[in-house]
């Protein structure tokens, strides 16, 4: 740290100070303040476990990745240390406590019902600046934002549930209104009734009274509190997980804020509040903010703190590195990718640190191997969440996991943990070093020595399996061995790998086919553990979408890139990167598909699939009206104004005339969603979706587009039966 003077005499008091206290260095401020801190974090916890056992229909979905038996260790952890809990003689057993009246309904969290996102320090510590914290007092800070982003993933898998409820009403209008109703709550300045609520999104003009009701009815349930407590955990985590999966861009909370703006203006007669300034990063950003906090000066500490006990002092670090990786890995799943590598990449330094008192504890081997394997899965997660494979973050990647084979292998005594590690170390080699070599290679691995280590990684995994594996295990297998096909098919394909005495093609169409026939299985295997909609199926859909239009062509992929897109959407939110790539993925497909892609008599030029790329783009960020003018502008190359309503060729002119075609059928779906992203339909919007609809239906009649035909009139009959509506 870069601190002045004062700090640091600051810093001097405060340890001379500590030495007065107890044989472990604190001052008695300190000592009660984390005596009341320690019973937020156990009441907490005790929460959370109550919590996890409501049943939810998504539970093997979203919340699986949290709910496992890692995170049952995790918790232990967190109430008790290391150590078995040990109970006190004296110790009365706990009398059943009900839960709060009083800001305990869902609703309660939000407007200036819901309780502020504070740290248990800033409510018990002696008012001190945070960086002058102990140790101690950074571990409970670092143990509670653990605790804060387990209930935050419950909340998540809860607002899926919600979702899977509503649908069964009007999938598309009713998920909007849940999406509406909780962006708005998140938002707002002030307390809103439910009446005040209805008519801000208008629900009855949108004939949505049922879907309100089950909305408003979530919003008054219980979130199940025994203590004032918790109640700051609880509004925090539902707070974090609403922005998460409805907040889907800074844009879009700044729409939100006006549209609240607008409403209470109107209401109260005045003039519409400035939001200009107010857009903020939410709960999100308070967390971050916590997160730079606590991690000040925890160096220093690890290597200053010298009048408490060996035993404490380990305890304490190995309380910082823990919460560390916890939080990474909440991090990295929930998208926040680069946050995460910094906090994996602090944990390592920690552990480093101090490596005479580490030495102490029997687990740090496998805790550095445990963290490199973590490290290893999230750099791949967001290179794999990026348009395009970084090379530099995947050449990490491969170190990490090459890293973690190594350390698990050469532990002793192989027991079961230590072989189910080794083995999922195995399975990123595969998938890194795989990657690496369809990129051509990266940092000291070419792509043909990147691609033999993942062969014999993928060779020792298959000699682990024996008769008593489980079918979603083996899944893994062909999953990696797909995964392993494909790269050396790109790899040869780009010349990164030479193929000696065949034709390259046709060895890049055997790997290819080979690799399709691997993820089905796997698929298969997935579907039956897990079921269709789960993150582990879903890598398996992806990359048969891939492999469907590299083998078979755009047609035999675009369902599976539908697929993949809905999944995500519905597992991991609108937001996070992976469900991002998928829609870009998606919507280019359908862009290929419609502008004719890459056949011989394609109907348009580079430039108009260019044109269709972006207005697609604009339309996903919500900017309609420019997406429209981008696709009116590349039919408009002839007239006078590119502002003018495009005029349609004559059928003698059969390029462009196809072309008009395809333009009016992308307006037609693009107006159509217009419409329907507005509080209500807007029928200026929908005439002209229809006009362009019909346009299309008229002009593409050839049986060799058959598909686009029946598409076509599909879209052109449900647009003239809402103009008709």
């Amino acid at each position: 740290d870069m601190v002045g003077s004062e700090q640091k005499k600051q810093r001097g008091a405060m340890v001379m100070q500590g030495s007065a206290g107890n044989s472990e260095g604190r001052n008695p401020a300190e000592e009660e303040a984390l005596e009341k801190m320690q019973h937020v974090v156990e009441e907490a916890t005790d929460y959370i476990k109550a919590q996890r056992k409501k049943p939810l229909k998504q539970q093997t979905d979203l919340t699986m990745e949290m709910t496992g038996d890692r995170d049952d260790s995790d918790m232990r952890w967190i109430s008790v240390g290391d150590k078995p809990k040990q109970k006190k003689a004296h110790e009365k057993p706990k009398e059943k406590v009900e839960p709060l009246t009083e800001g305990n309904m869902f609703y309660s969290a939000f407007g200036t019902r819901g309780l502020t996102f504070a740290l248990p320090s800033g409510d018990f510590m002696p008012k001190a600046s945070p960086e002058l914290h102990s140790l101690s007092v950074k571990d409970m800070n670092f143990k509670y934002l653990v605790l804060v982003l387990m209930q935050e993933s419950l909340f998540a898998g809860m607002l899926q549930d919600w979702e899977n409820l509503l649908g069964e009403l009007d999938a598309k209008r009713a998920l909007d209104l849940v999406q509406e109703t909780l962006s708005i709550l998140v938002l707002l300045p002030r307390d809103l009734s439910q009446a005040e609520l209805k008519t801000l999104l208008k629900v009855t003009d949108r004939g949505l009274s049922e879907a309100w009701k089950r909305i408003w009815g979530a919003l008054h349930e219980t979130l199940g509190c025994t203590s004032k407590g918790v109640l700051g955990l609880a509004h925090a985590a539902l707070r974090l997980a609403i922005e998460r999966r409805y907040i889907v861009s800074g844009e879009h909370r700044s729409q939100v804020q006006k549209r609240i703006a607008e409403f209470l203006a109107t209401k109260e007669g005045a003039a519409p509040a400035d939001t200009s300034e107010a857009s903020g990063g939410g709960d999100w950003a308070t967390l971050r903010a916590y997160l730079t906090l606590s991690l000040g000066r925890v160096e220093e500490l690890f290597m200053h703190e010298a009048n408490k006990s060996d035993a404490t002092r380990l305890e304490e670090q190995k309380g910082v590195i823990k919460s560390c990786i916890i939080i990474a890995r909440f991090l990295g799943d929930a998208g926040q990718f680069r946050d995460a590598d910094i906090l994996f990449d602090r944990a390592r330094m920690l552990a480093m640190k101090d490596a005479t008192l580490l030495s102490m504890w029997p687990g740090t081997k496998h805790f550095r191997a445990e963290v490199s394997l973590y490290c290893a899965e999230l750099l791949n997660k967001w290179a794999a969440a990026s348009p395009e494979y970084n090379t530099d973050l995947m050449t990490r990647a491969a170190e990490y996991a090459r890293e973690a084979a190594e350390v698990f292998a050469s532990m002793q005594p192989q027991d079961v943990q230590t072989l189910e590690s080794f083995a999922f170390s195995l399975y990123w080699v595969v998938l890194n070093f795989a990657t690496l070599c369809r990129l051509g290679g990266g940092g000291q691995w070419t792509a043909n020595q990147a691609c033999a280590v993942a062969a014999e990684a993928l060779a020792v995994a298959h000699s682990m399996v024996t008769p008593h594996t489980p079918p979603h295990r083996t899944a893994e297998l062909y999953f990696v061995e797909g995964v392993l096909y494909y790269c050396k098919a790109e790899a040869t394909a780009a010349g990164y790998i030479q193929v000696e005495g065949e034709v390259v093609d046709a060895a890049v169409k055997v790997l290819l086919e080979s690799a399709l026939k691997e993820m089905k299985v796997a698929y298969k295997q997935w579907c039956e553990a897990y079921g269709e909609k789960h993150l582990q199926t879903v890598k398996a859909i992806t990359m048969i979408g891939l492999l469907e239009n590299k083998v078979h062509g755009q047609e035999a992929s675009i369902d599976w890139y539908r697929k993949e897109l809905r999944i995500r959407e519905e597992l991991q939110g609108e937001l996070h990167p992976r469900t991002q790539q998928a829609r870009r993925t998606y919507t280019l497909s359908i862009d290929e598909q419609l502008l004719g892609g890459g056949n011989v008599d394609r109907l348009a030029s580079e430039d108009d699939r260019s044109a269709a790329q972006v207005a697609a783009a604009m339309s996903i960020a919500g900017k309609y009206e420019d997406a429209e003018a981008m696709l009116r502008a590349s039919t408009n190359e002839n007239t006078s104004s590119p502002d003018a309503p495009p005029a349609k060729p004559l059928p003698t002119q059969k390029v462009e005339y196809l072309r008009f075609g395809e333009v009016s059928l992308h307006c037609a779906e693009l107006l159509n969603k217009w419409a329907a992203s507005s509080p209500e339909y807007t029928k200026d919007i929908m005439i002209r979706a229809a006009e362009y609809s019909k346009d299309a239906v008229e002009i593409t009649p050839a049986p060799s587009r058959l598909r686009n035909r029946v598409h076509t009139c599909q879209y052109a009959d449900t647009l003239f039966t809402a103009d008709c509506r």
